[in-house]
């Protein structure tokens, strides 16, 4: 009875493994003939997706290898380097993105919907890689523009404060690509600008001081009325512009002290800046006695012209008896010292004066002080 039952069992097996089989043969058949069915089509398509992918790359890279080189060989007959670097940049760019356009191209030969995942998932990258390079290209572009134009005006200071704004541009450019993508990929950005204007509004009232001295920075780097090394005069303090912060700028007083001042506040005030001068304008006001004789008052401007000339760093320009003063003859010397260095032209001013005084005593003039003569009337 056991063995009966074992080969019952065998037998069983044997059957269900035939129907296994069967079923699977049935089940390959019905597949080869969808195959039979989708085949020519879909071989078709592929054949044709390729011929036009072989065709359009071959058609990008003999065109923009020539375009390369003839643009190449115009820029390089220009005195900068700017351009060259630009289109070289711009190539770098177009060469991915119009093989990217063949790739695309050849892609739609082959008949999906446009509710496959496939397309949807070029629909959106696509796009976003061009966005990438030109983003990429745009930022490489204005900073090489502003730092060929900086290098231009040769300041170097305001080269080094271009370096730090350099990550703030890429980042707004960065921003404003990102929402030109979502914007062509009809995405509904009003919410976003609305939360975004909201956003704005909570930190520029939060940020309002900062923001204000960072805009005062810019308007200084600008502007430039004064760069690090100039010495200027604002308000009470004068001294010479050591650095110039984001918030403040440090002026080294002649005292030694360092003096932070605001920038808000530099703006807002008149400062003096001495180190545009060509030249320094020195005036010397000076009285003699009225017992002095006219003619040696008229010989005064002469006496004082050929001091100044014998000075040197010394430029006479005028010297005239301008007024009766209460108790002197008033004369105004003013005389020139062709450099901006201020001790230079008190080092020449008092050359000068010492030579007006030894000239003088020469000659027997007096120099007037402030005083009072009482004469008394004797009577009958």
């Amino acid at each position: 009875m056991a063995g009966q039952g074992l080969g019952q069992a065998k037998n069983a097996a044997v059957i269900a493994g035939r129907r296994a089989v069967e079923s699977n043969v049935a089940d390959s058949i019905a597949l080869l003939d969808v195959a039979s069915q989708v085949s020519p089509s879909l071989w078709e398509s592929l054949a044709w997706a390729s011929a036009r992918l072989l065709l359009g790359c071959l058609v990008v890279w003999v065109v923009m290898g020539i375009g390369r080189r003839s643009v190449l060989w115009l820029t390089a007959r220009t005195r900068t380097e700017t351009d060259d670097y630009i289109l070289r940049r711009l190539f770098d760019s177009l060469i991915p993105i119009t093989y990217l356009a063949v790739a695309r191209w050849a892609w739609d030969a082959i008949p999906l919907t446009e509710d496959a995942i496939a397309n949807r998932i070029l629909f959106w990258l696509v796009p976003l890689v061009i966005t990438v390079l030109l983003v990429r290209w745009v930022n490489a572009s204005l900073t090489r523009l502003l730092q060929a134009w900086v290098r231009g005006l040769g300041d170097t200071e305001l080269f080094t404060s271009l370096d730090s704004m350099v990550p703030m541009l890429r980042a707004f450019v960065w921003v404003l690509g990102i929402l030109i993508y979502l914007q062509n990929r009809d995405v509904q950005l009003g919410a976003v600008f609305a939360t975004l204007a909201a956003a704005g509004i909570g930190i520029g009232i939060a940020l309002r001081g900062p923001v204000e001295d960072f805009f005062t920075y810019l308007t200084i780097l600008f502007d430039r009325p004064f760069r690090i090394g100039d010495f200027i005069i604002f308000e009470e303090y004068l001294g010479a512009v050591e650095t110039i912060g984001i918030r403040s700028s440090r002026i080294r007083a002649l005292g030694g002290e360092v003096i932070a001042i605001k920038n808000s506040e530099l703006l807002a005030k008149t400062v003096r800046n001495f180190a545009a001068l060509e030249r320094r304008r020195r005036t010397v006001i000076f009285g003699v006695t009225y017992q002095t004789p006219a003619a040696l008052i008229e010989a005064i401007p002469q006496w004082t012209r050929e001091i100044v000339e014998a000075t040197p760093d010394s430029e006479f320009d005028r010297c005239y008896f301008i007024s009766f003063g209460a108790s002197s003859l008033d004369f105004e010397l003013v005389f020139y010292v062709p450099m901006a260095d201020l001790v230079v032209a008190l080092k020449a001013q008092q050359q000068i004066q010492l030579g007006m005084m030894r000239y003088f005593e020469a000659k027997g003039v007096e120099f007037a002080y402030p005083t009072q003569t009482l004469f008394i009337e004797k009577g009958n």
